[in-house]
């Protein structure tokens, strides 16, 4: 062998052990990132975990059911810390959230006792305040004599599961009043989906205005595809999935689509999926107030005053940015209000207005709601009672029903 040949051998060679320490090197790298980025995800979740900054709700205060999708965990005596909140969470036997441990009401109402029954989502359940502060117990302690009121709120209901819940448990109570907070910053999506964060819920269809239940015995697993069992499996688990789907469709959703919260404040007609929503939602009312009066109570709708409707400036904004639409063409924030009223009328349903009163405190400096997000705080909640007292007062039937 000529030492040319010699040499060039020893060059591939060399050339070849040299491509075989890069790719080594570059592999040992990208193990390395994989790894480091493995254990930096880890450590978030165990920060989020601490902090609880965005855990889903369910896993901690409610269970699945059969007939509601999920309810309230009883005998709680544990504490909500998520956002900046720290609120005590007591629920009784029941499931029902109280102000102290071991409170109980009992089906059968004490002898010259009148029942006020609230249904609602986390406006009434008290997303972010005590038991205490919520209207509902102001209600009790502050205005109405000889008179509990009994709040079967549960966070993420809409209207179908509250329709449900007062006819096969609050009505076990013998109300005599049954409060319906109506809040349509999400009931209509609610009552026209069958899950919410990827638990299901009963849903009622409307056909030539008749209603039919489905999805009843609620399904307690996703029978779907092993992806979004994947993806509901995370939802419920995962601090950082959570915070990282939102961003992720934030970024691909430019401009978002229109919740129907806001199509509703539309001075258009509304859409025909938003209308077949609306619709809906107005079935649901009808049958519960038919429901009630079958029972010698009074129906009493309270459509909830939103934070958008208020701060109009952040409304501005969010629907500029956010959705590329003119808020001008979305601000007819009294429409749905309005248009309940009308219903109510029609049908002779009791409805109370909040939205005036609340825009009028809002425009003299009070803060009616959180800061970490649109619920009502203590001194919303206060408004919320005095206003409903005062209708309880001036309505010659719900007076009576309390009398």
């Amino acid at each position: 062998m000529n030492d040319k040949l010699y040499l060039s051998l020893i060059e591939l060679n060399f050339e070849d052990f040299t491509i075989k320490d890069n790719i080594k090197n570059i592999a040992m790298n990208i193990s390395i990132a994989i790894i480091t980025i493995i254990i930096c995800l880890i450590l978030f979740e165990a920060f989020l975990t601490v902090t609880d900054s965005s855990a889903p709700m369910h896993d901690r205060f409610f269970t699945n059911d059969d007939l509601l999708g999920w309810s309230s965990k009883p005998n709680l005596d544990t504490v909500h810390a998520e956002r900046g909140f720290n609120t005590h969470i007591y629920t009784n036997s029941e499931g029902i959230r109280v102000a102290t441990p071991g409170s109980v009401n009992k089906y059968d109402k004490p002898n010259g006792t009148k029942r006020i029954l609230v249904l609602g989502d986390s406006f009434a359940w008290g997303e972010g305040i005590e038991a205490e502060e919520r209207f509902s117990n102001i209600l009790e302690k502050k205005y109405l004599n000889n008179t509990q009121v009994i709040n079967m709120g549960v966070d993420s209901y809409g209207t179908t599961q509250e329709y449900l819940q007062l006819k096969n448990r609050g009505l076990k109570y013998k109300p005599d009043i049954v409060i319906l907070l109506v809040f349509f910053g999400n009931d209509i999506d609610d009552n026209l989906a069958d899950r919410s964060n990827y638990y299901y819920r009963p849903v009622f269809t409307l056909d030539n205005n008749n209603l039919t239940l489905t999805n009843v015995p609620v399904p307690r697993n996703i029978n779907d595809n092993s992806i979004l069992a994947l993806k509901k499996y995370l939802s419920k688990h995962s601090h950082v999935y959570n915070l990282g789907s939102k961003a992720i469709y934030k970024y691909l959703s430019n401009p978002e689509p229109l919740p129907y919260a806001y199509g509703l404040f539309s001075n258009k007609e509304y859409s025909p999926d938003l209308q077949k929503g609306w619709n809906l939602t107005l079935a649901i009312i009808k049958e519960m107030d038919t429901t009630a009066k079958e029972n010698n109570a009074t129906l009493l709708v309270v459509p909830v005053v939103s934070k958008e409707s208020l701060y109009e400036e952040d409304y501005r904004t969010m629907m500029q940015n956010t959705y590329s639409l003119n808020y001008i063409d979305y601000n007819n924030y009294s429409k749905p209000d309005d248009l309940l009223i009308k219903f109510g009328d029609e049908n002779n349903i009791e409805v109370l207005k909040l939205y005036p009163d609340f825009k009028k405190h809002y425009e003299n400096g009070e803060q009616l709601f959180l800061e970490q997000d649109g619920h009502w705080n203590a001194k919303g909640n206060q408004l919320a009672a005095e206003l409903i007292n005062n209708k309880i007062l001036n309505s010659t039937e719900l007076h009576e029903r309390i009398i």
